[in-house]
C-alpha cells in the first residue's frame, strides 16, 4: 500500500502504522550549510532533484531500512511531487559534453535517468575537522567523498527505451547513517515548498538546514531551544549567491525565514542583532519550540532493528573478516527466503522493546512488513540494464 506521495507504507490498522508519519531522515552532514554547498558543487543544476531523491529515499527507509529500493516512475513522481513529464524530459547536456551515457545500447537521456546516473558516478564531497593541529595552530581538514548510490538497475521497454521501473542500492554506509547518524525533517513541508522549477531550491535547502538547526538547539537545551548563527551561514544553507551585497543577502534571508515561519511546522522565531555597537546586525538568533521532528517509537524501533540485523549478519557471515562488507549486508537484508525466521525474531524483539504492552506482530505480519518494505509491489520485470565508505564525521549545522 502507498500513500499519496507514492511511498510504500503500512496500513493504518497494522501494528506497524507508527511508521506512517510525515517525517523523513537525512545524513547529518548533508543537512549542514557546507554539506548543501558541496552537494551543489557536485551536481549543479540537478541539485534540487538530487536532494529530492535523497529525501524520497529517507522517507521510504522507514519501511525499507536495508537499502534496496524498487520504484516506478509513477512512485517517484508522486513521492517528490514532480510531474512525470518533467522527469521524462530530455536532459540538456552541459557545455562540453557531447554524448549521453549509454548502457548496453540504451542511452540515458531523460532528466531522471541522467540524474540517477550522476548520483552513481559522481561523489558528494564534504570536509570535516580532524582536530589535529600542525604548524602555528593550522587546522587539518579531511575531505570525505561519498557515492550516493552504489548501483542502479533500469528495467526498460526496449521498443521505446522507456524505463518501466528502477531498483537502486544506496551507499553502503547509508543504512547505518540513517539508523543512528541522522536528523529528521518534515518531508510534507519540504515538498509543499517546491515549485515546478529550480527557484524553490533556495527555500527547500534552507528548510533542510533549519530542521537540522532546530534539532541541534533541542539537543543543547530541550526546554529552551536557541541557536545563534549568521546571515552568511543561512545564505550558504539556502544556496544563495554570495556575490550579492550583505544588505541584499539579508533581505533574501528575511524573505525566506518569513516564508518558513508561515508555511512549515518548524515553529520558530528569529531576530537580528549585532555583537558590537558599531557593527551591522548580521547575527541571527533562532528560537524554536520543543516539538520534535521525528517519532521516538520509530527511531528506537529502526535503530534496534538495524543493530540486531547487523549483529546477526556479522556473527554468521562476516566472522572471519576484519572489515564489515556493508554491501553484502544490504544484499542479505533484501534477499527473500534467507534466514527468514531470524529476521522475524529480530523484528519481534525490536517491536517488543518499543511496545512492551501491545500485542506482538504475528509471523505473517512480520513477513508482510519485510516484503512491503522491499517495495516488491512496484517491481515490473523487464530487460535489466544495470550500472554496476567510511564512518561519518559531522560538522555544525
Amino acid at each position: 500500500m502507498k500513500n499519496n506521495d507514492g511511498v510504500s507504507v503500512i496500513k493504518k490498522d497494522s501494528k506497524f502504522s507508527f511508521l506512517d508519519n510525515p517525517f523523513t531522515r537525512l545524513d547529518k552532514n548533508m543537512m549542514t550549510a557546507q554539506g548543501l554547498r558541496n552537494l551543489e558543487a557536485q551536481f549543479g543544476q540537478q541539485t534540487k532533484l538530487v536532494l529530492d531523491i535523497m529525501i524520497f529515499i529517507g522517507t521510504r527507509y522507514k519501511s525499507n531500512f536495508f537499502g534496496m529500493l524498487n520504484f516506478t516512475l509513477d512512485d517517484i513522481s508522486k513521492g517528490i511531487k514532480t510531474e512525470k513529464a518533467t522527469l521524462c524530459k530530455r536532459f540538456e547536456l552541459p557545455k562540453g559534453t557531447k554524448n549521453y551515457p549509454e548502457i548496453d545500447g540504451v542511452k540515458l537521456v531523460s532528466v531522471l535517468d541522467y540524474t540517477l546516473w550522476m548520483m552513481k558516478t559522481r561523489s558528494w564531497n564534504y570536509s570535516s575537522p580532524v582536530y589535529d593541529y600542525v604548524n602555528d595552530g593550522v587546522q587539518k581538514l579531511q575531505i570525505k567523498d561519498v557515492k550516493l548510490l552504489e548501483s542502479i538497475s533500469y528495467n526498460f521497454n526496449r521498443k521505446n527505451h522507456e524505463a518501466k521501473s528502477y531498483e537502486i542500492r544506496i551507499n553502503n554506509n547509508l543504512p547505518s547513517i540513517l539508523a543512528s547518524n541522522f536528523w529528521g525533517m518534515n518531508h510534507e513541508d519540504y515538498f509543499e515548498l517546491g515549485a515546478k522549477n529550480n527557484k524553490s531550491l533556495h527555500i527547500q535547502a534552507l528548510h533542510v538546514n533549519m530542521s537540522a538547526k532546530k534539532q541541534s538547539a533541542q539537543n543543547n537545551d530541550k526546554d529552551n531551544p536557541l541557536l545563534i548563527t549568521t546571515v552568511d551561514d543561512l545564505c550558504d544553507a539556502a544556496l544563495i549567491n554570495m556575490d550579492q551585497r550583505p544588505t541584499d543577502r539579508k533581505k533574501v534571508v528575511t524573505r525566506l525565514l518569513d516564508k518558513l515561519k508561515t508555511k512549515t511546522n518548524l515553529n520558530f522565531e528569529y531576530r537580528y542583532f549585532s555583537k558590537t555597537i558599531h557593527k551591522e546586525d548580521y547575527w541571527v538568533e533562532l528560537k524554536f519550540d520543543n516539538a520534535l521532528l521525528n517519532d521516538s517509537n520509530e527511531v528506537t524501533f529502526l535503530f534496534i532493528l538495524h543493530k540486531e540485523c547487523l549483529s546477526f549478519y556479522l556473527k554468521n557471515y562476516n566472522k572471519d573478516s576484519k572489515k564489515v562488507d556493508t554491501g553484502q549486508f544490504q544484499k542479505w537484508m533484501s534477499k527473500e527466503g534467507i534466514d527468514t525466521n531470524e529476521k522475524i525474531r529480530i523484528i519481534k524483539a525490536a517491536y517488543k522493546a518499543v511496545f512492551t504492552n501491545k500485542p506482538q506482530p504475528t509471523d505473517d505480519e512480520c513477513i508482510k512488513f519485510i516484503l512491503e518494505g522491499a517495495g516488491r509491489d512496484t517491481y515490473i520485470p523487464q530487460d535489466d540494464i544495470s550500472i554496476s565508505q567510511q564512518k561519518p564525521l559531522v560538522s555544525n549545522p
